[in-house]
């Protein structure tokens, strides 16, 4: 008995990415609260025809949509202005920030360096992903995510 009541009131809440509730993009109007669940007058119960209902409903979810982008273009934004544009040329020297979950579960991460010296890129992944050439006596795989590398 709990579910529907919950999710009740999660659809009658305003989302802010669309600015209305849930409720009202699918009935098209603000949900009835138990106070609002009176007797409505006869000239409001006239229904209307299917065929505007539907025109309605289609224009309502263009408007939601073209919300939606603006509300993802203004997070696009902000977590852009912390992100770090790095790019990496082969035969450059880049820092590694090894990240614990790197090493071996048995071995004790507490004891392990934050950053290592300088390595050589041998090739270059993807847009985000570089080749090192790490010796092989440091037990890690010798692809990292940009973000883990610091120009040296």
């Amino acid at each position: 008995m709990v579910i529907p009541t919950a999710q009740f009131a999660y659809n009658s809440y305003v989302n802010r990415s669309i600015g209305m509730r849930t409720f009202e993009v699918v009935y098209d109007y603000k949900p009835r609260k138990p106070l609002n669940l009176l007797s409505m007058p006869l000239h409001a119960r006239m229904s209307e025809s299917a065929e505007t209902f539907a025109r309605r409903i289609q224009n309502l979810h263009v408007e939601i949509t073209k919300q939606i982008q603006v509300s993802n273009a203004q997070y696009k934004l902000q977590a852009d202005l912390h992100r770090r544009h790095n790019e990496f040329n082969m035969e450059d020297y880049v820092i590694i920030q090894i990240r614990s979950k790197r090493f071996p579960s048995e071995t004790n991460r507490k004891l392990h360096a934050h950053s290592v010296r300088p390595f050589k890129v041998l090739q270059r992944v993807g847009p985000n992903a570089y080749v090192l050439d790490l010796p092989l006596d440091l037990g890690i795989s010798s692809t990292f995510n940009i973000k883990d590398l610091v120009a040296y």
